[in-house]
């Protein structure tokens, strides 16, 4: 089988929202529904496979507002600290007030087998600085991927 792994988040992951909506962070997933060959590490909350090649990676972040507007959101994944992929809506005031928004992110890359790490980052924010509520669950905060070739 092919290395892969799923990790997601809950909502009493996201203990620090406020820190979520101050700048791009690290998304906690720090529970795994699968790692076939033990490569996702659940507190640094990255992906470091073992064996060179051609992976698929995906992600993706959820947030609601339950007190203001949505005014922007963003999902990235970061190969070895640089961000390669990113997935970014910027709403207009007034217009997502209490709505959701799920930013997706997929793409190929080459990984080295060795170093090579993996991680998945997100960004919300709100008119007026209200609170941001990530949703957590399985479904709608999570981050894998799987060697293609």
């Amino acid at each position: 089988m092919p290395s892969s792994c799923n990790a997601y988040s809950t909502p009493t992951g996201f203990a620090g929202k406020q820190a979520f909506t101050v700048s791009l962070s690290l998304v906690p997933n720090a529970l795994e529904t699968f790692d076939t060959d033990g490569e996702y590490d659940t507190t640094a909350y990255r992906f470091t496979p073992t064996t060179a090649g051609k992976y698929w990676f995906y992600g993706q972040v959820t947030a609601s507002s339950n007190n203001g507007t949505l005014s922007s959101a963003r999902c990235s994944i970061y190969k070895n600290g640089a961000e390669v992929v990113t997935n970014r809506w910027e709403g207009r005031s007034g217009v997502l007030s209490g709505d959701a928004q799920y930013r997706f992110v997929g793409l190929i890359e080459d990984m080295d087998g060795s170093s090579d790490y993996v991680e998945l980052w997100g960004y919300m924010s709100t008119d007026a600085g209200a609170r941001v509520d990530l949703a957590g669950y399985d479904t709608r905060v999570f981050f894998g991927g799987f060697r293609l070739l």
